[in-house]
């Protein structure tokens, strides 16, 4: 366990890779919305000591795909990419195609975690227009055949908690697809205390020579309607970047000159102003 969490964050490397995400079932193949949105794996640079790191989207130009919306008012995500930076100081999210970058500050005053940040370029992979996702427990009964899951598709930040936390357990050697890889799970369940409403298994597959990263997935279980749902998160090019003043570059927005730097503190997020002062 504790070389598998040195691999996906060493204490003195950058770590490079790709994710590749995919749900099954497959949320809503025949709506127009979601035509070729897809665009490509997110590009990924992470460091530790301290924790921070970079996320490259491609982004869709099909205009059937419809957009997703930063937060604060700032307007749509757009083509060719969507980037995300994330530090204990700020989260910066870069949309080149507009010109436009947010920038939040004030984490110590109160939590904008990376989860967080890395969930939103996640989405953006998954679906351009997101669907409704909150849980609603009667609706669910209603519809037993249907499975309803508002959690956010950052599967990369839970491994790391829960490798930290040590509580994935080493199921030891197989093979997959010709490779001889590791497996690690671990469960969790979500609920208020006193009813479980849903059971989630967690498979984080690594190579089992080097414990480079080879996939992860979540499979969720509806414990009222007994529904399923999964996210696979598919790694590539996995690489350890010595660091370096140079590389250090690696994990930071270059924008380019002129675009529009918008800044918002968390009490600003936690508490936009009224849509008419925006204006």
């Amino acid at each position: 366990v504790a070389q598998a969490r040195a691999a996906l964050l060493p204490p003195d490397a950058i770590v490079y890779y790709t994710v590749e995400l995919s749900r099954d079932p497959e949320e809503g193949p025949a709506d127009p919305r979601y035509a070729d949105c897809n665009a490509g794996p997110m590009k990924v640079w992470r460091a530790s000591n301290p924790r921070r790191w970079r996320a490259v989207q491609p982004v869709s130009d099909n205009p059937a795909c419809g957009t997703m919306d930063l937060s604060q008012g700032m307007g749509p995500v757009t083509a060719p990419r969507f980037e995300v930076s994330y530090t204990q100081e700020q989260t910066a999210f870069y949309v080149p195609g507009r010109d436009v970058m947010l920038v939040i500050t004030g984490h110590d005053q109160g939590v904008y975690d990376d989860s967080s940040a890395a969930s939103m370029a996640a989405s953006i992979q998954l679906f351009a227009t997101p669907p409704d996702r909150s849980i609603d427990r009667d609706e669910a009964i209603k519809r037993p055949g249907e499975f309803v899951d508002n959690r956010p598709p950052d599967m990369i930040s839970d491994i790391e908690q829960k490798l930290a936390a040590g509580e994935l357990r080493d199921r030891g050697e197989t093979t997959r697809e010709g490779r001889r890889v590791r497996v690690l799970t671990g469960e969790t369940e979500r609920g208020d205390g006193k009813n479980v409403f849903s059971r989630t298994r967690i498979e984080y597959v690594v190579d089992a020579e080097t414990f480079a990263p080879v996939s992860a997935t979540t499979t969720t279980t509806n414990t009222d309607s007994g529904a399923t749902g999964s996210t696979t998160a598919r790694f590539g090019d996995y690489e350890q970047i010595p660091l370096t003043r140079d590389s250090a570059k690696l994990l930071k927005i270059d924008a380019k000159p002129g675009t529009q730097v918008i800044e918002r503190t968390i009490g600003q997020i936690k508490n936009p102003p009224p849509e008419d002062s925006r204006k």
